[in-house]
């Protein structure tokens, strides 16, 4: 336990670090969720998994990130959609005969419709980042995988050239000029 004194309810990662291996056996396997079970921050458990040598997977860290991302632009276009459509309903209710309810009816319609059409921009514009994003993400794959191969190619044909190196050195350690050994070759092509 640290110098520091802590409420009962508090734990610390010492204490932490002691549950994690039985959670993540019992299936918790990010870091949000087992901050959330177990009622501390995510940078205690960070601190606690680091004492017991476990570490979180960047790619299922940033799996979830995209799709708590994805939730909440979802939550988003389900509002702007709730907007549109009460907005719709006050401008159905609108009675001319009393001006002042019609014009509060009207103002509240009106920021209806003004935030619908804000959260639907905002929704639009994310989903052309996230698709601008993917096509720089398969843009820079694809330009690793051009890479790694041009490297793999090049690296073959340098290990072809080491071994042509070694069979002439060889030759030559035998007293075999390959000059002569390859005109002769191409007599019996």
């Amino acid at each position: 336990m640290s110098t520091r004194d802590r409420s009962p309810n508090k734990k610390g990662r010492e204490d932490v670090a002691r549950l994690l291996p039985a959670l993540m056996e019992a299936g918790f396997t990010g870091r949000n969720e087992l901050a959330r079970s177990i009622g501390v921050s995510g940078s205690t458990v960070s601190a606690a998994a680091a004492l017991v040598g476990i570490r979180f997977d960047a790619l299922e860290t940033a799996t979830a990130t995209a799709v708590a991302a994805n939730r909440a632009l979802a939550k988003r276009a389900g509002l702007a959609e709730e907007f549109a459509e009460q907005a719709s309903k006050l401008l159905g209710a609108i009675d001319v005969a009393d001006a002042a309810a019609a014009r509060a009816l009207m103002v509240a319609a009106a920021i209806g419709a003004d935030k619908a059409l804000a959260l639907d921009a905002y929704v639009r514009a994310r989903v052309a980042e996230d698709a601008a994003d993917q096509v720089r993400q398969d843009a820079i794959r694809e330009e690793r995988i051009r890479l790694q191969a041009q490297s793999s190619a090049a690296a073959l044909v340098k290990a072809t050239n080491d071994e042509l190196e070694l069979l002439r050195l060889e030759a030559a350690a035998d007293g075999v000029d390959l000059d002569d050994l390859a005109a002769l070759t191409e007599e019996f092509e």
